[in-house]
């Protein structure tokens, strides 16, 4: 598993409870560095069942978790991104990781290049550091399988109601078909570009 940078040995992590950030959750203990559990409730359904688990599994392990909550109208992407951010904004002395990896950001450019603006996930934005992006998703389903992580399922990725889960359940797998080393294609031009912006 090839990870992007150095990991701090003290930092936030941005965890939705699911399995890629529960299993970054666990990777980071494992190594024993000080982490502090960041989740934002983005108010649907799913929502508070997460906020519930990730609660009872930091009380557990003696973990500080920090909730910030979505209460706007407006339920789209955007206005959870936007809102994740900002709560994000209040954690500034230390890094904060998230859990993005390959496949995430394949759909990124995906979407992106839909629009005529085809762009990679960046490694960094502030102080948000993501370390996963060259992570397959076998790799995360091995370690999580190896080291019997927890995590919770959001029932909602199954669905296509909002662009990138149609990129994902929809237009990838067409891809796939396609081009079966998709991923590994994908892989090697993450590579290019991480090297060429002096990250690896």
């Amino acid at each position: 598993m090839k990870l992007l940078g150095r990991i701090p040995s003290s930092c936030y992590l941005a965890c939705s409870g699911g399995k890629d950030s529960m299993m970054l959750l666990n990777f980071l203990l494992a190594g024993r560095r000080d982490v502090t559990v960041l989740y934002f409730n983005h108010n649907t359904e799913h929502g508070k069942e997460a906020e519930h688990f990730l609660h009872e599994f930091c009380r557990e392990r003696n973990l500080t978790l920090h909730i910030g909550a979505y209460y706007g109208v407006e339920k789209t992407e955007e206005a959870w991104r936007n809102a994740r951010y900002k709560f994000f904004s209040f954690f500034k002395n230390k890094p904060i990781l998230t859990a993005h990896k390959l496949s995430d950001s394949i759909e990124t450019y995906i979407m992106s290049d839909i629009k005529g603006t085809a762009k990679f996930i960046p490694y960094q934005r502030d102080n948000i550091i993501r370390p996963m992006l060259l992570v397959f998703n076998s790799e995360i389903d091995r370690y999580v399988e190896k080291n019997k992580v927890v995590w919770i399922e959001d029932p909602s990725n199954s669905t296509s109601n909002y662009d990138r889960n149609k990129i994902r359940n929809e237009v990838i797998p067409v891809l796939k078909q396609i081009n079966p080393g998709l991923e590994k294609t994908f892989f090697k031009r993450c590579i290019e570009k991480y090297k060429k912006d002096g990250i690896i």
